[in-house]
């Protein structure tokens, strides 16, 4: 945790308060995702990295929509609360 907050610092931000873990919030950041699903804000996107490089374009081409990006509301939530809790 020393050598984040000494990048951090290294940025110039000087950070006071008590050190906190996004793990700590994850109901909360769960909550948010399903949110933003719901307004259509956000989607669950299956690209692998090196489809997305692909896709991100480049300064004289550009990108294209990921084809995951037009889901229904209702498929990109069963899809997003399958796997929000795979990685713990």
């Amino acid at each position: 945790m020393s050598r984040l907050k000494n990048d951090v610092e290294w940025l110039g931000f000087h950070w006071t308060g008590d050190i906190r873990y996004s793990s700590d919030y994850f109901d909360q950041l769960h909550a948010y995702a399903v949110e933003l699903i719901n307004k259509g804000l956000a989607y669950v996107d299956e690209l692998s990295a090196d489809e997305i490089r692909e896709y991100r374009g480049t300064l004289t081409q550009p990108g294209k929509n990921s084809p995951y990006r037009d889901r229904s509301v209702e498929e990109n939530l069963a899809l997003f609360e399958k796997n929000a809790y795979r990685w713990l």
